[in-house]
């Protein structure tokens, strides 16, 4: 390595370290800025404003309330990485390793996350509006209470992930997998979940007001007592979906005049309410539900 080199290195490790990284390890923080690595080491609230760490190795570290805004850390490894309260707003973490990643109050808004490993990450209250995540991988992961409002989950896995009292209010999941995923009482309003697979999805209680459902998979849904006014279910498959309580006022249920199968039955649509003066719109032969009674 040139002197040149070594002083350029220095100048921005002290640079770093004056605009206010006084919890992170000074020499964890020299090593991460000379070598792009820093296996467990100590980055808490590090200043690592538009940092470029593409491809850095920093899986255990922690980076808990740091400075990560507009950095690059596309295919960084941050598994299980400490990242509570950092902010990450504008960071691109696309192809970024960030299975049981710690991110629980963490700011991420407008982030790039396309194609991110999250597989079992805990993002409980955390913020992602705006941010892109489609293709991501989120087995598993925490996502309860986390805003996810205007985001894009276009064929994101979420299988398994649990989402209840979670905000993606005109979030668009077109495609996604949310087999088995736990949505009770989540935000879902004008959401797209076009062509998405929903089968066995807890959607208890959530509000699905005005979201596209068209040619979703909701075999064996639970939508037991959901908002689900003004919302197009055309050509959604519903067989065994639970329907009781829900709110289908508007709604428009399976296409008519193409005589669709979608395994909907009188027993599931009599178990649900609809507005008497704005009924759903349902396949011949079907009677509409009776009115809600608050």
């Amino acid at each position: 390595m040139t002197a040149m080199k070594i002083l350029l290195i220095s100048v921005i490790g002290l640079f770093a370290l004056s605009m206010g990284a006084q919890a992170a390890d000074e020499s964890d923080l020299k090593r991460l800025l000379a070598t792009n690595g820093c296996f467990k080491c100590d980055l808490s609230e590090a200043n690592l404003f538009a940092a470029n760490l593409s491809g850095a190795g920093l899986s255990g570290a922690s980076l808990r309330g740091a400075n990560l805004i507009r950095s690059r850390l596309r295919g960084a490894n941050l598994r299980g990485a400490d990242l509570r309260g950092a902010d990450l707003r504008l960071s691109d973490m696309s192809l970024a390793k960030l299975n049981q990643a710690d991110l629980r109050g963490a700011n991420l808004g407008g982030a790039d996350l396309v194609g991110a490993d999250l597989r079992g990450a805990n993002l409980l209250n955390a913020k992602l509006g705006r941010a892109d995540l489609s293709r991501a991988d989120l087995r598993g992961a925490d996502l309860h209470r986390t805003e996810l409002i205007w985001v894009d989950l276009t064929g994101a896995d979420l299988r398994g992930a649990d989402l209840h009292g979670t905000e993606l209010f005109e979030a668009e999941l077109i495609g996604a997998d949310l087999r088995g995923a736990n949505l009770k009482g989540a935000d879902l309003r004008k959401a797209d979940f076009s062509a998405a697979n929903l089968s066995g999805t807890d959607l208890r209680e959530a509000n699905l007001s005005g979201a596209n459902l068209n040619g979703t998979d909701l075999n064996e849904a639970n939508l037991f007592g959901a908002d689900l006014r003004g919302a197009d279910l055309s050509y959604a498959y519903l067989g065994g979906a639970n329907l009781s309580g829900a709110n289908l006022s508007g709604a428009v249920l399976g296409v008519p005049d193409l005589k669709l199968n979608t395994e909907l039955t009188q027993q599931q649509l009599s178990s649900a309410c609809s507005d008497p003066e704005n009924p759903p719109r349902l396949p011949r032969g079907f009677e509409p539900p009776p009115s809600c009674t608050n």
